[in-house]
């Protein structure tokens, strides 16, 4: 594998499990993220009756339907005003990461913006 670093090229190994385990990540990333993530909201929503109860008043707090006519989000902005729902889905992504594995590499010693001095045969 060729990694670009400012001006030069660098060769590195890695085993065929780590190339494998990339490629998947780079696979799930571009398509799978969002459903993953919805799995396993709505299998906690499930479990949890009381979360659900919460946001669907949230919901209703914040965007009342009048009689006969459906709901309907004006602005994205408005999506700001739903901190349960936010605070869920975040939950949920701490718990069950959409992407579990990214393997990163050093490909030459550097100096990261702390100061701390890394270097690839120590990791």
């Amino acid at each position: 594998m060729f990694f670009l670093t400012g001006r030069e090229v660098v060769e590195t190994k890695h085993s065929d499990e780590v190339v494998r385990d990339s490629i998947i990540c780079f696979k799930f990333a571009a398509y799978e993220t969002t459903s993953v993530t919805l799995s396993w909201f709505f299998l906690l929503l499930s479990k949890n009756p009381r979360v659900g109860i919460k946001i669907r008043e949230e919901l209703v707090n914040n965007f009342p339907v009048k009689e006969g006519k459906k709901w309907e989000l004006r602005s994205k902005e408005e999506l700001s005003e739903l901190v349960y729902l936010h605070a869920a889905l975040c939950e949920v992504l701490r718990l069950y990461s959409s992407i579990p594995f990214q393997h990163r590499t050093l490909v030459k010693p550097d100096i990261l913006s702390g100061g701390h001095h890394v270097n690839p045969n120590k990791y």
